[in-house]
């Protein structure tokens, strides 16, 4: 039986005594989670572009060959971190900080500490970037930040966590929302594999292969745990209230978050690792045992959507949403497949690993945080964002982009895994069914740049439209010259 889980839902009966009425709330939070998002939006731009350099290093491997901090080296771990934490983090906390006001119905607590956070987490990116061009990269994959940016993060961090858990905590109906589950597992869940993988990698390293160990946990744990996480988190909550309809069933969510939460600590480490056997045995057991969770997910996404397929067209926001479901089902899927031997095989070593990852990234969490914000971004500027909207055609862009980005890779990658796998082929041959799918994810990587580009303009321009319309009046009064008053 369906059930309504959203309380700002439309079909959720009006608040009671005590509880404050959702737009109520929006204002007060507005400008820690719009420069949130406004950040995130900065940061995917310039990681589109960072990632169509590194595809292009593949056809014209001299391109930039005569600037160090332009090589493929530097480039490609720039990309990545500036992806994961410039844009998939940081736009996921300030998805988690609007949900848990919106569904808490009370204003964000300790803005200031959430403003000051922000701050710090931009700073610590941007040293963070110029150590990795500058050749000062830790060299472990996603955590190549040096030390000096990654104290920053984490401390940046801290400040941001406060002021979520502080309004989670001044929540005024006491019965969580799907949403809220998920997201306090994500913002429990970082600090603990953040500062445990630079405890281990950077501050004091383990030694030999249990680097490489730690570093796998780690990659698993961040894209499978915090940021899969995040991205659930708003599916639950922004499915129903575009579709204005009740989430399917809380049972079936709560069913997926705690195997989620059982399962995904135990992912990481592949079945090619030169680790003892019973590591990567132990991580495919539990990544097959994320099959159930998969399936819950699936059945309660699609039993909210069923009969409402037509609306996607008619709303941007919703395509991308429904899109990022689609990418989240598919990436893991395919994510848990290449965990088997039979798989591993072919696929370890490819490029079915970043098309995978290429997916969930901007298929999964691409399309959820930027259908957040187009849905959302109209509650905090309401004077001028009518516009913004009705511009649909980078959403299609995007979508395309993303698709061309991953999918060519995901097939390619298995072309030349079962070419590798064939002895009667000469070694370099078989990386000839891999040439055409980098000329396709390149042109994907293109499509991207013009989809975010023109989403970073709309967004720009909506919120200088909205800053000035409230400055002008200060700024006319106060250019306005005096009276000057002529004694009799």
């Amino acid at each position: 039986m369906s059930e309504v889980c959203a309380q700002d839902s439309p079909l959720a009966p009006p608040p009671g005594p005590g509880i404050t009425a959702p737009d109520a709330v929006d204002s007060s939070s507005r400008w820690a989670i719009l420069l949130l998002f406004w950040a995130g939006t900065k940061w995917l731009v310039l990681a589109t572009l960072l990632g169509l350099l590194v595809g292009l290093k593949f056809h014209t491997p001299n391109l930039l060959a005569d600037a160090a901090w332009l090589t493929y080296g530097r480039l490609q771990p720039a990309f990545w971190n500036v992806l994961l934490y410039g844009f998939a983090w940081q736009t996921g906390l300030g998805a988690a900080l609007w949900l848990l006001v919106r569904l808490g119905r009370t204003p964000v607590a300790y803005p200031m500490a959430a403003l000051a956070g922000l701050g710090l987490w931009n700073l610590g990116l941007v040293i963070g970037l110029v150590g990795i061009l500058s050749g000062d990269s830790t060299g472990h994959p996603w955590l190549e930040i040096p030390g000096y940016g990654s104290i920053l993060l984490l401390v940046a961090y801290g400040l941001i966590a406060l002021s979520a858990l502080g309004t989670f905590s001044r929540r005024q109906p006491l019965e969580l929302h799907p949403s809220q589950w998920f997201l306090l597992a994500a913002l429990f869940w970082f600090p603990w594999i953040y500062s445990t993988a630079q405890l281990l990698l950077v501050a004091d390293p383990v030694r030999g292969v249990f680097q490489a160990v730690v570093a796998w946990w780690f990659g698993a744990q961040f894209l499978w745990g915090c940021l899969a996480f995040v991205g659930l988190a708003v599916l639950w909550y922004l499915l129903p209230a575009l579709l204005e309809r009740p989430l399917h069933s809380r049972y079936h969510a709560l069913f997926a978050f705690w195997l989620l939460v059982l399962f995904t600590g135990w992912r990481g480490i592949p079945n090619s690792a030169p680790v003892p056997a019973w590591l990567p045995s132990v991580s495919t057991v539990f990544a097959v045992l994320c099959v159930a969770p998969l399936l819950a997910v699936a059945l309660n996404l699609h039993r909210t959507v069923v009969g409402s397929y037509r609306k996607v067209w008619q709303q941007p926001a919703l395509a991308l949403a429904v899109f990022g479901a689609g990418a989240y089902l598919l990436a893991t899927a395919l994510g848990i497949l290449q965990t088997l031997p039979s798989m591993s095989r072919v696929t370890d070593l490819t490029l079915f690993t970043p098309g995978v990852q290429g997916l969930f990234v901007y298929g999964f969490l691409g399309g959820t945080l930027l259908a957040l914000g187009r849905h959302v971004v109209p509650r905090w500027l309401p004077e001028s964002a009518a516009v913004w909207p009705r511009a649909s055609w980078p959403i299609w862009v995007y979508l395309a982009g993303a698709l061309l980005h991953a999918l060519p890779l995901i097939l390619g990658g298995w072309a030349q895994g079962k070419a590798l796998n064939d002895p009667a082929l000469v070694w370099t041959d078989a990386f000839q069914p891999a040439l055409m799918a980098l000329r396709f994810s390149t042109l994907g990587d293109l499509l991207l740049l013009v989809g975010v580009s023109a989403h970073a303009w709309g967004f720009g321009g909506v919120l200088l439209r909205f800053v000035w319309r409230r400055t002008q009046p200060v700024l006319v009064s106060a250019l306005k010259p005096e009276p000057i008053e002529v004694g009799s």
